[in-house]
């Protein structure tokens, strides 16, 4: 009876020390910006083998995540929020989810992510996201790093209308559908420079918004350049008609002014450096009023330009008002011709125009053909321009635009395929024209005939039957999930077996 106690003893310590035993995922080949935060935390070890785990689960989408690592409840909103800032390509994560603990800890047993789309629907809208990604990164080629950022951002601001929708926090929201918040912007914005080559990241808190002076949630991005990290905002740049740059590749210390982290703060890199600030590489940054500097940058522009006013904004307009009439007459308005200009700014950049109209000026208004508007772009209605700069409705003059704004003419519908797309999964019908999934044609494979091929587009389908075996993983998790009803359930037997045995 003796020995059978400690045989007893001995079997339930075993499954004790089993159960305690720590378990690390495979490492993500890939060290994505967040993911290297997370080695660098407490239990960090634990939260990049769960980020993994993760990883490999949200890229499939997977219903339930079962995690072999341990990691508490607060640990894994820093891996889930590490995870949705690493991969904008994964526009499906909404970055809410749901957990399960192991017994009565504070352990995470498994997660089950939300999902935006179904899975049905991913690989149509992940073909829809390439396709259209391939425009905005399109002539990249050759260009140096800082070339790519800028013309990437002022692309994507060109492409995207800020707008609540239900993607609007995407990077699909805003590369395929053109419409997007701040988070959609930053996240568009991290993917099209990753794909260039460019390592970035986006940064989540808060931010002063420039034209209602308040503070509101918001998302922005690092950017590294030639060995050093920067920040941009394209969503603040991107004001109405004009593309500002003052929020291009700035330091930290300048975002900090008006951008408030609410996450993994301690951890954003400082570089400190201009090199690759905007105004700094162009030669814009003024401390005063240099009219020959600013004819010569109209100039270069048809009469318009911004640059960055190093100091007060306001005191710099009111000079730069006292030198219109000289920066005018240096344009070519003589003779008693007239002028005009127009200013905007956002934070310390200026945007100038200036408008010239000789004496007696007749206008001479020439056609601007229209361009015919497609499934990826709205088009324009002919109209007439005239050498001074103002435009009119007709060839005589006599009906002028403020803008062009209403002769805007809207997208046309896609032109539907008429044949299949398909991957491992599923299968839909596409734009011949931007190559766009068609929204709700994604449809399942059906394979009646259990040939491994879909009855309907041919595409061959991934064998899933050892998706339904029974595997170490499922033992594990059973165990380290039920621990203490399987423990109880041993002590019971055992009790019963000692019980029986006195007899």
């Amino acid at each position: 009876m003796r020995s059978l106690g400690k045989v007893l003893i001995l079997f339930f310590s075993l499954v004790i020390i089993m159960l305690s035993l720590p378990f690390s995922a495979s490492a993500n080949a890939e060290n994505r910006f967040g993911r290297s935060i997370l080695s660098s935390m407490p239990n960090g070890a634990a939260m990049v083998g769960a980020y993994d785990e993760l990883n490999a689960g949200c890229s499939e989408a997977k219903k339930e995540i079962r995690l072999e690592n341990r990691i508490d409840e607060d640990q894994l909103s820093y891996v889930v929020n590490a995870l949705c800032t690493d991969y904008p390509e994964y526009f499906w994560l909404t970055g809410g989810y749901q957990y399960t603990r192991i017994g009565f800890s504070n352990q995470i047993a498994s997660v089950s992510p939300d999902y935006l789309f179904t899975k049905d629907n991913i690989s149509s809208a992940s073909a829809s996201l390439e396709a259209m990604s391939k425009d905005l990164l399109s002539g990249l080629e050759g260009k140096s790093d800082y070339e790519k950022s800028l013309i990437l951002h002022d692309r994507l601001a060109e492409r995207v209308v800020y707008k609540s929708t239900k993607t609007d926090q995407t990077a699909y929201g805003a590369i395929v559908e053109g419409e997007a918040v701040c988070a959609g912007y930053a996240k568009a914005y991290h993917y099209l420079l990753n794909k260039a080559g460019i390592e970035a990241w986006s940064v989540r808190g808060e931010s002063v918004n420039p034209t209602t002076n308040k503070k509101e949630g918001h998302r922005w991005n690092m950017v590294k350049l030639d060995g050093k990290w920067y920040y941009s905002d394209v969503t603040w740049d991107d004001q109405s008609d004009t593309t500002y740059h003052n929020y291009l590749n700035r330091t930290l210390t300048y975002f900090n002014q008006t951008h408030f982290p609410d996450m993994f703060q301690e951890h954003l890199p400082d570089d400190n450096s201009t090199a690759a600030d905007y105004f700094v590489k162009n030669g814009l940054v003024f401390k005063n009023v240099n009219a020959d500097k600013i004819v010569a940058l109209l100039k270069k522009s048809n009469n318009q330009t911004s640059f960055y006013a190093d100091g007060n904004v306001d005191s710099f307009l009111n000079d730069l008002k006292g030198k219109m009439k000289d920066i005018a007459v240096k344009l070519g308005a003589k003779g008693g011709a007239s002028y005009t200009y127009i200013t905007s700014t956002l934070g310390n950049e200026i945007f100038l125009k200036v408008i010239i109209e000789q004496k007696n000026h007749t206008h001479s208004p020439k056609k601007v053909n229209a361009v015919a508007p497609t499934c990826v772009s709205t088009g324009l209605k002919e109209y007439y321009k005239c050498s001074c700069g103002r435009i009119f409705a007709d060839s005589k003059g006599k009906t002028e635009l403020d803008s062009t704004a209403s002769l805007i003419i809207e997208k046309t519908d896609h032109t539907i395929s008429d044949d299949l797309k398909f991957d491992a999964h599923a299968h839909w019908k596409y734009c011949t024209v931007c190559q766009t999934a068609i929204e709700g044609s994604s449809a399942t494979h059906e394979d009646e005939d259990n040939d491994h091929i879909c009855d309907t587009c041919t595409g061959e389908i991934e064998d899933t039957s050892s998706d339904t075996a029974f595997t170490l993983d499922d033992l594990y998790f059973a165990l380290t999930t039920y621990w203490h009803i399987i423990v109880a359930a041993l002590v019971v037997v055992a009790v019963i077996v000692v019980l029986v045995l006195k007899k």
